[in-house]
């Protein structure tokens, strides 16, 4: 999926996604990187439409394809 039409995530956006794909909460990922769950929240949403995925878990899976797909720093 990594190609010209890969949406561009922000830096916080993935630091949110990385977490809630390991399986962190809301909450936790909020505690985790000193946000408000408010903002935690907000970034999921943007990576959801984005991602233009319908849920989460639909998210989820693309953000993986994505994180999958980019080149490994060495």
């Amino acid at each position: 999926m990594r190609d010209s039409t890969a949406p561009h995530l922000t830096p916080a956006e993935r630091q949110v996604m990385h977490c809630y794909v390991s399986g962190m909460s809301r909450e936790r990922i909020a505690a985790e990187l000193v946000l408000s769950c408010h903002t935690v929240a907000m970034h999921l949403r943007n990576v959801k439409l984005k991602l233009g995925a319908l849920n989460m878990a639909q998210a989820g899976m693309r953000y993986g394809d994505i994180v999958r797909d980019e080149p490994r720093e060495r």
